[in-house]
């Protein structure tokens, strides 16, 4: 989600790579702790009113942007419509919400053929793309 290139399979950023996936084994085979392994995922969410309340696994430390707006949030209401949607971290949640979807049903993130990830837990691995319905479109 932050390091693959869109135009080619072989990415130059290969180091990167090479040491997440170094994370995985020492912490899955060789049981050791005290550094983030593992990319947040999401678990499930909650309708608040307008708003869609996503929750993760791993998230021990929250969530950073880096900075960044969150702009590859998509909300949609019964109608199957997604929208563009306002995205804000709330501690190790996201609350998702558009003015067009009074009630939501559905929040789809990064959901498109390539993007560039804009959510990361705080140790700096990145969400993936999820999506929280099963419709066909």
């Amino acid at each position: 989600m932050d390091i693959g290139e869109e135009k080619s399979i072989h990415p130059a950023g290969k180091k990167q790579g090479g040491e997440r996936l170094a994370y995985l084994a020492l912490a899955q085979t060789y049981g050791i702790k005290g550094f983030g392994a593992f990319s947040p995922t999401y678990e499930s969410f909650t309708i608040d009113k307008n708003k869609a309340v996503i929750k993760f696994q791993n998230v021990p430390n929250g969530f950073t942007s880096f900075g960044k707006e969150l702009s590859l949030f998509e909300i949609a209401g019964a109608d199957k419509k997604f929208y563009p949607a306002k995205a804000a971290i709330t501690g190790s949640s996201i609350t998702v919400s558009a003015e067009q979807v009074k009630n939501p049903v559905a929040v789809r993130y990064a959901f498109k053929d390539f993007v560039i990830g804009d959510l990361f837990g705080n140790d700096g691995l990145p969400v993936s793309s999820f999506r929280t319905d099963d419709w066909d479109n």
